[in-house]
């Protein structure tokens, strides 16, 4: 027996006729304010650098 599982996303996604056009769109502009808002320095007080010893 094969279950498959939808994620509550992708039903709200389907609900609302959300594309993953659109969604792929919404987060590549997230992702250009959260860098405009690092460059800016909004976060130098939350993002601290850290050291991967590998």
């Amino acid at each position: 027996m094969i279950i498959i599982l939808v994620s509550p996303a992708e039903n709200l996604a389907r609900e609302y006729g959300i594309s993953r056009q659109l969604q792929d769109a919404y987060a590549l502009s997230s992702q250009q304010k959260a860098r405009a808002a690092i460059d800016a320095g909004r976060f130098k007080d939350e993002i601290v650098p850290g050291n991967d010893p590998k």
